[in-house]
């Protein structure tokens, strides 16, 4: 548990520095987080454990935290729920091997945040071809108030420039 705090914290160091970059879409958010896997993440079979695919797309959902300005004041009493999460594995990732985590947040009914974290082989600059896909891992989410009361999309946009683009699409679907 120690471990993995320091591992979040070591995220938020790294987004605060602005250290990834993020691409908006209408309707979408996109970013890459630059991972390496080390033996903590490693089964027995010396490639990526299967429930470290989980806590790596938390990790990469904590690298963009500090860029989504929820650590602001009136941010402090959010929570963050995780309603639903599946993971499709495809190939394994190999000890020492470097791989990125490109996520991609949209939104639904106003009120779901929905993350799709692709684990895929880091590709060159300029490099066209269909990159390698080891893992994807959906997770669907919520915001809440301490109090319990649903954040809507449109009103967290408001609030906050860096989920503007999701309003628009959250509304309409």
């Amino acid at each position: 548990m120690l471990t993995f705090i320091v591992r979040i914290v070591n995220q938020i160091f790294h987004g605060s520095r602005g250290s990834f970059r993020v691409q908006n879409a209408p309707g979408a958010i996109t970013y890459d987080t630059p991972m390496r896997l080390w033996p903590i993440d490693m089964d027995a079979f010396m490639h990526m454990n299967n429930a470290s695919y989980v806590r790596v797309a938390e990790l990469s959902r904590w690298r963009v935290f500090p860029a989504s300005g929820l650590l602001k004041k009136e941010f402090r009493n959010v929570l963050f729920l995780v309603a639903e999460q599946q993971a499709k594995y495809y190939k394994p990732i190999n000890p020492f091997q470097n791989y990125v985590v490109r996520t991609t947040i949209t939104s639904s009914e106003n009120k779901w945040l929905h993350y799709n974290h692709v684990f895929m082989k880091p590709q060159k600059s300029g490099d066209t071809s269909e990159p390698t896909v080891y893992c994807v891992v959906s997770t669907t989410a919520v915001l809440k108030r301490a109090g319990g009361k649903t954040i809507k999309i449109d009103e967290l946009a408001k609030e906050n420039m860096f989920y503007q683009s999701l309003a628009n699409d959250a509304t309409t679907n």
